[in-house]
């Protein structure tokens, strides 16, 4: 894949522009989907607890920077290979899902 829109023919350079403007639109969608839940769904205010599943997925992993940015305490799940990934977003406490059954109530939100 070309990095640089302005090399090749002209069909190449129409396919590469296409290309960035669909990626553009679809992180827009990822983001406002997160927006709506945390913001305006749920209203979420700094100090309360979430929980997001699947953090290391698209709208989680807006949706878990948001949260923090509100001031929200965040816990989400994800698997083992991906702890470090949400943490690195903001988490405050990670389940690996496939190690934890965290529907039995000792996660208390």
């Amino acid at each position: 894949m070309r990095k640089n829109c302005d090399e090749g023919g002209a069909l190449c350079k129409q396919a590469c522009w296409a290309r960035r403007i669909l990626i553009s639109r679809r992180l827009a969608l990822i983001g406002l989907t997160a927006v709506i839940s945390v913001e305006d769904t749920l209203h979420l205010k700094a100090d309360e607890k979430i929980l997001i599943q699947g953090g290391a997925g698209g709208v989680a992993s807006f949706a878990i920077q948001l949260a923090k940015h509100i001031g929200a305490y965040v816990i989400t799940t994800t698997s083992a290979g991906n702890v470090d990934y949400v943490k690195g977003l903001g988490a405050d406490e990670v389940i690996d899902y496939n190690a934890q059954d965290f529907r039995d109530g000792r996660f208390r939100l």
